[in-house]
């Protein structure tokens, strides 16, 4: 029941439904009325008689007129995937299990049960975080509501180029820090076998800890800019721990983690 000389002071009060007085006190006739609160109800006494304030020249641009930035995210992926591609065939080199190269007849041999043995030991292992990383991060990134298709979408983006970009970031700085370590040592192509996929999987694990830190807030480009930085810091926080510190992280805790979800925060 609303008394006519009533204002509201609250400004946000927009539209309501009140039981409107339309006659006179002490009638008890009362008439439901859907209607509009008009600014003077909604205003104090005292801010009804003040002059109109000025608004600036940019407070008067609509929405639709503003101009929308392009989104490159599209071109971005495209050309780091592009320099991808070239690195791996610059500096990869693909490392088959029980195959040797002799220098001497130019002909390789061929152990078979070597590399059957290697598959049988580690296929299950990759397999397993390489589900979790695409399909388990995917679908854990879809909680939020107007966000699902793309947070499942960016997910299968930033992992895949994730584990390419760890792969020759990790195995540029492990010859690094162990040139640095022995002077006799010199660079050589990177190998890549089913151990690498598993820590590139490790290191995609990680950037996707990160993205959800700051899902929602950033832009694809962003994303993909902070995969590129993280992957320097998480190659060199591994290399240093496990291979200098002899540190035992069962199931990366610590690297993995507690590194993507503070590397994560301090992004954001």
């Amino acid at each position: 029941v609303r008394n006519p000389s009533r204002t509201f002071a609250n400004p946000r009060i927009s539209e309501f439904c009140l039981f409107d007085n339309m006659h006179e006190e002490g009638k008890g006739s009362f008439e439901l009325e859907n209607r509009k609160v008009s600014p003077l109800e909604t205003e104090p006494d005292s801010t009804r008689n003040m002059a109109p304030v000025e608004h600036s020249p940019t407070s008067s641009i609509k929405h639709g007129d503003e101009q929308k930035r392009p989104d490159v995210f599209g071109y971005v992926y495209l050309v780091l995937e592009i320099a991808a591609i070239i690195l791996f065939m610059s500096v990869v080199k693909y490392n088959f299990a029980g195959v040797e190269y002799n220098q001497q007849s130019k002909e390789y041999t061929v152990d078979a049960a070597a590399g059957r043995a290697q598959v049988n030991k580690y296929y299950p292992v990759f397999q397993d975080v390489h589900v979790m990383i695409f399909v388990g991060f995917g679908f854990l990134m879809t909680f939020l509501k107007r966000y699902m298709y793309g947070a499942l979408a960016l997910t299968f983006f930033l992992g895949a180029f994730a584990i390419q970009w760890s792969t020759l970031v990790y195995g540029f700085i492990e010859q690094l820090i162990h040139v640095a370590k022995d002077a006799n040592a010199t660079f050589h192509p990177i190998s890549m076998d089913i151990t690498s996929l598993i820590t590139g999987d490790f290191a995609a694990a990680a950037t996707l800890i990160s993205f959800g830190a700051v899902i929602g807030k950033v832009s694809p480009t962003q994303a993909m800019l902070m995969i590129v930085i993280e992957m320097v810091f998480f190659s060199f926080n591994e290399i240093i721990n496990v291979e200098l510190l002899s540190v035992s992280d069962a199931g990366g805790s610590m690297m993995v983690h507690i590194f993507g979800a503070y590397f994560g925060i301090a992004f954001a």
